[in-house]
């Protein structure tokens, strides 16, 4: 693995479809919250449990999103832990690029490539099996 620092500008550039994406989430996240207190709706939005009863792999991002904005980094990070690392990192990466200048590159060869992603399946299932024992518990 061969890991550069390049040189950069400091203006971070996100897609329109990305920039639409956030915005959608964090409207309907308001939308939802005006609804369950206005209407005193109890339980879930997620329709994979509400249809299943089991867990999706992103349960938990809601509950996530409010500790962490909250400051409350322990409870953000076993609402779901796999969700709370990648935004630090991608947090991590955005603040190093706009604070430096630099531009973290990655270089991989095919077998780390491969290692990476069964790394990734891993982690993405050890997650998925964490909430849903996490959420048969209590």
């Amino acid at each position: 693995m061969k890991i550069s620092i390049l040189p950069t500008t400091r203006k971070v550039h996100f897609p329109g479809w990305a920039q639409c994406l956030v915005f959608i989430w964090i409207s309907s996240l308001a939308i939802l919250e005006w609804f369950k207190q206005a209407y005193a709706i109890e339980g879930t939005l997620c329709s994979m449990r509400r249809f299943t009863g089991i867990a999706c792999p992103t349960c938990g991002t809601t509950r996530m999103a409010y500790s962490f904005l909250e400051g409350n980094l322990y409870s953000a990070f076993f609402s779901n832990p796999l969700l709370f690392l990648t935004v630090i990192v991608f947090i991590s990466v955005l603040g190093f690029k706009l604070i430096f200048a630099k531009k973290i590159k990655f270089e991989l060869r095919r077998y780390e490539k491969i290692v990476l992603g069964i790394l990734a399946i891993a982690s993405f299932i050890a997650n998925w099996a964490y909430i849903i024992i996490r959420d048969y518990e209590t």
